[in-house]
């Protein structure tokens, strides 16, 4: 809000400085004032107003959960292409996944100038629903481009894997652990770079020091009889989340673990990228969990992948699946042989290894101008041949009475989960100054 102030107060004095320049009448003066004061009460309008799904049009639905489901949107008043994820709030009350949604919320709020994780643009909620709005990658995700390639280069491999610890490691720089690292979450944006999302199993991490490992693991075992309050002291996370193919070893053995359980999963989908499916693929979730456990017994390259791979790329692969306390942190990661040849620092300015044929950032502007519905919908199958076909359906409205069943627990449990980002109204104030009517 302040922001919003000191822009406004700008704005003013540019304007009386311009008016005072021009050699017209008081009564011109007058009127002219009055038009800019009814434009700054339009912007201040646009700014106050919280969003509905009613802001917005589903151009097709690109995903399904458990709790939801995620939407190709466009903003009605501004034309821009999005992604909304749409949550049903009394799903996440009863399957207490309150704490998730708040996280990821929270997470990706406070990320609004990280390049590598897609952007939030607002938050909102209305009786049922949990609504978030943000950038939308075209390019698909990773287990998509998988399915299609089967397994990458090496050399494509290694460009991956370096944006994916870029973005993983400005995910722990924000303290948090993202805990479901997967090819499914790795999407990829308009020009195939990596794009990280999902954050909803993600957790804060509080002062954990990875160099710390062998001694709060020797500690938490000698006291497995105390109190929850020296398992808080030790602050390590406990709980049991994540994808089973992907998941760290330390995840399972309840030993508690820290941030270097995302590096493993990073270990996992370079595996996949190079052999074509994860090292301990099983048919049953509960054999790949006893194979993850055993992973020294377990983890094993075949032999003519081995054969075709450098000795670096499997020094690097090693050095990610192997014991908690010797896994290869981000900054010697980049000093790694195998990562020698890549510019980290201008890497998003590169050419991706697998491009988009279609300039999907010009196909997104000419959907979020396009009137004609036949034409709407070409643009449309365009930027989702990348992803999963539903039936899509209208956004749910909010209802025009509260639900009594539900709107109490739910507003306790929701409240703050509102937001806006800065350019997101600065576009909503911009379209408004541009329709303000001329005063009479």
């Amino acid at each position: 809000m302040q922001e919003m102030q000191a822009r406004r107060g700008q704005r003013k004095q540019e304007f009386e400085k311009q008016l005072a320049s021009l050699s017209i009448s008081d009564e011109e003066k007058r009127k002219r004032r009055k038009q800019f004061q009814r434009s700054e009460l339009i912007s201040l309008r646009a700014h106050l107003k919280r969003f509905t799904t009613s802001d917005f049009e589903s151009l097709a639905v690109i995903g399904k959960g458990a709790f939801g489901e995620v939407r190709l949107v466009r903003q009605k008043k501004t034309g821009s292409i999005l992604a909304m994820k749409s949550m049903i709030k009394d799903a996440m009350v009863r399957k207490k996944q309150t704490w998730h949604v708040r996280t990821e919320r929270d997470a990706l709020a406070s990320a609004s100038t990280n390049q590598w994780l897609t952007q939030l643009k607002c938050s909102f909620q209305d009786d049922l629903y949990l609504h978030l709005v943000m950038d939308f990658s075209p390019g698909g995700d990773m287990m998509s481009m998988l399915i299609k390639k089967n397994v990458f280069s090496e050399e494509a491999t290694r460009f991956y894997m370096a944006e994916t610890a870029l973005a993983i490691s400005s995910i722990h720089d924000m303290g948090y652990i993202h805990r479901d690292i997967k090819p499914d979450n790795l999407l990829f944006d308009a020009r195939g770079h990596i794009k990280l999302t999902d954050l909803g199993l993600s957790t804060k991490m509080r002062g954990y020091d990875s160099s710390t490992l062998k001694k709060l693991k020797s500690s938490y075992k000698s006291s497995k009889s105390g109190s929850s309050s020296k398992k808080k002291k030790h602050r390590k996370i406990f709980s049991t989340v994540g994808t089973p193919d992907y998941i760290a070893p330390e995840v399972l053995e309840k030993d508690g673990y820290g941030k270097e359980v995302d590096w493993w999963s990073v270990g996992v989908i370079m595996y996949e990228c190079l052999v074509g499916y994860t090292p301990f693929y099983a048919d049953d979730p509960l054999e790949t969990c006893r194979k993850i456990l055993g992973w020294r017994k377990h983890l094993a390259l075949p032999r003519n992948v081995a054969s075709s791979l450098s000795p670096a790329a499997i020094s690097v692969m090693k050095n990610w699946l192997c014991s908690a306390d010797h896994r290869i942190s981000y900054d010697n990661l980049k000093m790694h042989t195998w990562f020698k040849s890549l510019d980290w620092d201008n890497i998003s300015a590169q050419n991706a290894p697998y491009r988009p044929k279609v300039d999907l950032t010009e196909v997104m502007k000419r959907l979020s101008n396009e009137k004609d519905p036949a034409k709407k919908q070409d643009f449309v199958q365009v930027l989702t041949s990348n992803f999963d076909h539903f039936p899509n359906t209208q956004l749910p409205k909010t209802a025009a009475k509260p639900l009594k069943r539900h709107s109490a627990r739910h507003r306790a449990e929701f409240i703050g989960y509102t937001f806006k980002t800065s350019d997101f109204n600065a576009a909503k104030v911009a379209f408004a100054e541009n329709n303000a009517a001329a005063p009479t």
